[in-house]
């Protein structure tokens, strides 16, 4: 059978899920936007057969099986809710929503959908092979015991002061780099290792505290972060840290070290290395340019060679796949395996939750565990 995707927001969305979508094979049967100008620009640049601002159209008219919303958090439960109650598959966009009370009620919703209707986090990261390669060997114990972890993202996309106040810079509807990226980080951490994180300490603090209203000489408070630096302390005694910004100005990447009493490994934007000494070696290089060379001209040249785009069209081949095998579900996900369910997308939260609460309260806070 064929999967139809309904893509639901027009940044990531529109931009990077439709064209890779379509380049794996998928059907791309219907776009919300948020606005009349918008649906009507994007229904002539991406020819969907149906944009709409209707939500409940989208979902009752738009004969699509799989609900990708990659609207802001603020939207996230109350758009999968609706999703899942009308018998649509889900992809949520991280982070899975604005705090763990509304993540637990997104479980709750995918638990009551039942088994047969997937309800996915947008954690795409694990489908890359160099990821998927980095978890096999750790899990296999090649690293003996794990001793500390390391996730880093550097980036100056909010260096400008010029760049205008939106949804980013507004913690309340769920903006900010600790849910945007810090979430992927936490995830990938917890994930490649198998280890829960047991309590957190955390600085996060936005970089121009005024930015100016878009077509406006007016300005508007900055609420959300631009930086975040992460202090943990893992189930068995591990420890790690995550540092992000996007004040960072000529850097840019995302990687993840592990180390351990038998070695370490390093992973920096597709390229897989093994650490020992002052020697490394290249285990596994699927860097992102490589991977969406592999698409049309036009289409390469339009996606940012960074991992999420290129993760995006390897998620997109194994749902194709996933779907001509016949209807997966949350018994069954066969090629869908890596990805996050909302359980664990819940597990994230609670530790952006405690990273937030650190910092209101300047101390180390446990994380709850999910049961």
């Amino acid at each position: 059978m064929t999967c139809r995707i309904g893509v639901v927001g027009t940044g990531w969305g529109a931009r990077v899920q439709v064209p890779c979508f379509r380049a794996a094979g998928l059907e791309v049967a219907a776009l919300w936007a948020h606005s009349e100008e918008k649906a009507r620009d994007l229904s002539i640049e991406l020819a969907v057969p149906m944009v709409t601002t209707d939500y409940a159209q989208l979902l009752e008219e738009g004969h699509v099986d799989l609900v990708s919303l990659t609207t802001p958090p603020a939207q996230h439960r109350e758009m999968t809710g609706q999703a899942l109650a009308a018998g649509k598959h889900v992809l949520c966009e991280k982070p899975m929503a604005l705090d763990a009370v509304e993540s637990a009620a997104m479980v709750a919703a995918a638990e009551a959908a039942g088994p047969r209707q997937l309800a996915f986090l947008d954690h795409e990261l694990r489908f890359l092979p160099s990821l998927q390669e980095l978890r096999r060997r750790v899990q296999a114990g090649e690293l003996g015991e794990l001793f500390h972890l390391q996730g880093l993202f550097l980036d100056g996309g909010r260096l400008d002061p010029s760049a205008p106040w939106n949804w980013w810079s507004d913690a309340s509807r769920g903006g900010g780099l600790l849910g945007a990226i810090g979430s992927h980080l936490v995830d990938l951490l917890t994930w490649l290792t198998g280890l829960s994180v047991e309590s957190v300490v955390a600085d996060l603090r936005p970089g121009w505290r005024q930015r100016r209203i878009a077509h406006s000489e007016e300005t508007q408070t900055v609420t959300a972060d631009d930086y975040g630096a992460l202090l943990l302390r893992f189930a068995g005694g591990c420890r790690g840290v995550v540092e992000l910004s996007t004040l960072s100005a000529g850097s840019s990447g995302l990687s993840v070290r592990l180390h351990g009493s038998a070695g370490s490994l390093s992973w920096q934007d597709g390229l897989l290395e093994e650490q020992a000494g002052d020697e490394s070696q290249v285990i596994l290089d699927d860097r992102p340019r490589e991977i969406l060379a592999e698409l049309p001209e036009k289409l390469s040249g339009e996606l940012r060679p960074r991992p999420w785009e290129a993760a995006t069209l390897v998620f997109a081949r194994e749902l194709r796949r996933a779907f001509a095998d016949g209807p997966p579900t949350m018994e069954k996900r066969g090629r869908l395996a890596p990805a996050a369910d909302f359980t664990s997308g819940l597990a994230v939260q609670r530790v952006l939750d405690a990273a937030r609460d650190s910092v209101t309260q300047r101390r180390w806070i446990d994380v709850p565990r999910w049961t």
